[in-house]
């Protein structure tokens, strides 16, 4: 009898979960994103492949979704000099700040206190009565906090390792402990490289990685060392060779270790977009359909 007792509390309180939404799970957000929730995603492919464009992409559609609550873009200087992302950080309503590797652990820790005293209030319903709401809604870039019947209440951090490989962050056991612990932390975590290899990116990376985009340009020999230090499944290294020998500038072979999807995502139809656009500009220009000042970006 006490067994069934403890089992009926049990379902009682996981259904609740359910219906407000599990989001401490590793699990698709949308039908037309790349992302899960709470996982680990990496872009391998040499300079100018469009690893940010892939990413950002992304990052927009969840922008849209309005599910992060704040963005932190790492790098080692902390300053951005990635011209896609500087243009398409204009268009995020998400708020965004960028940190250099140096003072990371500082404030990622300092905004993961602040995220778990956000979830034990609001799990205790005590949230909506804290006097000194203002520190709290500062500290984590919120506006307001969301109602205690409201449907995906946590907070989506998103991070962002620019150019990860040979880094000295990820020598660090903070670090390679986090990206263990996204799912407790709700973090979702994007990592950019242009190598693959053991000396080049952390082991820790490699393991928790939810999904890895390849990008063209690689050898067999580096494809081969990619897939066997990846955590690639769905198909054999024959056929990954396979797959990767169709992909094509502006595309990437996309797997997914959780859902076990294997796909190529091509982003072509944006570059030839932005070529078609420059083609015109330059004829209105020289045919004085326009004048220059209103052709600028």
């Amino acid at each position: 009898m006490l067994s069934l007792q403890i089992d009926a509390d049990i379902i009682t309180s996981l259904s609740e979960k359910t219906d407000k939404g599990d989001q401490t799970e590793i699990k698709e957000i949308h039908p037309e994103s790349l992302i899960f929730y709470n996982s680990v995603n990496i872009a391998v492919g040499k300079q100018g492949t469009g690893k940010t464009l892939l990413f950002m992409r992304d990052i927009l559609k969840l922008d849209r979704l309005k599910l992060p609550h704040l963005i932190l873009y790492i790098t080692g200087d902390g300053k951005i000099t990635d011209d896609t992302f500087i243009y398409l950080s204009q268009t995020l309503t998400t708020p965004y700040i960028t940190i250099a590797h140096t003072e990371a652990k500082e404030i990622i820790n300092g905004l993961l206190y602040y995220k778990n005293m956000y979830n034990e209030l609001f799990s205790t319903r005590k949230l909506h009565k804290l006097k000194q709401k203002d520190v709290l809604l500062n500290a984590l870039y919120l506006n307001e906090f969301p109602d205690y019947d409201q449907k995906n209440t946590r907070l989506h951090t998103i991070l962002i390792f620019d150019d990860i490989a040979y880094s000295k962050l990820f020598k660090d056991p903070y670090f390679e402990s986090l990206i263990t612990k996204n799912r407790h932390n709700n973090i979702i975590t994007f990592f950019g490289t242009q190598k693959y290899t053991g000396d080049a990116i952390s082991s820790a990376i490699r393991s928790q990685a939810t999904s890895i985009c390849i990008y063209n340009g690689f050898s067999p020999r580096e494809l081969a060392t990619i897939y066997n230090n990846s955590s690639i499944k769905g198909l054999d290294y024959q056929e990954l060779k396979r797959l990767y020998s169709t992909v094509k500038n502006d595309q990437c072979l996309y797997a997914n270790s959780k859902s076990s999807e294997v796909k190529i995502v091509d982003l072509s139809h944006i570059r030839q977009a932005l070529i078609s656009i420059e083609n015109w500009k330059v004829y209105l220009t020289q045919s004085n359909q326009l004048p220059l000042k209103y052709l600028s970006p």
